[in-house]
């Protein structure tokens, strides 16, 4: 007496399988393009820039880009300078003294991102 078997023949299944994937073997490296790409030349705007320096010390003496400066007219400046400067290299960085608390920090961040909001800014702990 036979007895009816219900296992999958996987056997076919293992042939296409191979069939693809020495199609795909054979057929990715012609895919491949290459494309000339032309780079922009330096030109007004285009120039990377240094980041910004705002530098807020212990004695809560505000420092522009080496330039003292009052807290008023940071927004301002900000603005002044990153008029020329394509808006996927504008960043800065403010460096606050560790005795000041976290609000003074974030009054510098805010003045800084009003000029941008899409500038990238780093916030950075001095002890000196």
């Amino acid at each position: 007496m036979s007895q009816i078997r219900s296992e999958i023949n996987i056997t076919p299944l293992i042939d296409i399988v191979l069939v693809l994937l020495i199609v795909f073997i054979t057929m990715v490296p012609g895919m491949m393009k290459a494309w000339d790409v032309q780079l922009p030349s330096d030109g007004p705007g285009l120039q990377t820039h240094a980041p910004l320096k705002v530098v807020l010390d212990g004695q809560d003496h505000l420092t522009f880009e080496g330039e003292s400066l009052p807290l008023d007219q940071l927004q301002d400046r900000v603005k002044q300078i990153w008029s020329g400067v394509k808006p996927d290299h504008r960043k800065a960085i403010i460096k606050v003294h560790s005795t000041h608390p976290f609000r003074r920090a974030a009054e510098l961040l805010d003045a800084v991102k009003g000029a941008d909001p899409k500038s990238a800014v780093a916030l950075v702990k001095s002890d000196a």
